[in-house]
């Protein structure tokens, strides 16, 4: 009986975009076979990752397009390669965008309402609080009542779904 030698069969896994809330190990099955079970090597041989037993592995850095290769080469030296991209986004936090301070002048006490907001950059914003200072957050602003002359110091922080904060602070 002849057989003639059949290439092997890199498979680097899938294409996958991903979302991370911080920079974590990310791990994905691949493999290499050869129909003949004539097998050399199996190996990563492109990406910020490792090849071992049946998956690659690797920790981003950063947010970022990763592209890995994975190479099978047999005893006849046959080879094939397989490619895949990993599109990786880290979580960024929210950016605070408070009133900047005031002197505010009034005969009697009023109510002052001051723009308040954050904008997420991945949109997975959650909620703002007063972590510090008197008011209330009422429909992007900050409101307050005061009793008498004073000076007020208030800090509010905005948090994302990754718990990811920024704070601004005024008087």
């Amino acid at each position: 009986h002849y057989t003639l030698n059949s290439a092997p069969v890199a498979d680097a896994g899938r294409d996958s975009t991903l979302f991370l809330c911080a920079a974590q190990p990310i791990t994905w099955a691949a493999s290499c076979s050869d129909p003949n079970s004539n097998l050399s090597t199996c190996q990563l041989i492109a990406g910020p990752g490792t090849y071992n037993s049946g998956s690659v592995s690797f920790t981003p850095a950063a947010s970022g397009v990763y592209t890995f290769i994975l190479k099978a080469t047999d005893a006849c030296g046959l080879i094939d390669q397989d490619t895949a991209v990993i599109t990786v986004t880290l979580n960024a936090a929210p950016i605070c965008s408070g009133p900047s301070n005031q002197t505010i002048f009034q005969c009697t006490p009023t109510q002052v309402c001051l723009p308040y907001s954050a904008t997420d950059a991945n949109g997975n914003f959650k909620s703002c609080q007063i972590i510090s200072g008197p008011g209330s957050l009422v429909g992007g602003n900050w409101c307050y009542t005061p009793s008498s002359s004073q000076t007020v110091n208030v800090t509010i922080q905005c948090e994302d779904s990754c718990n990811a904060t920024c704070q601004s602070s005024f008087a």
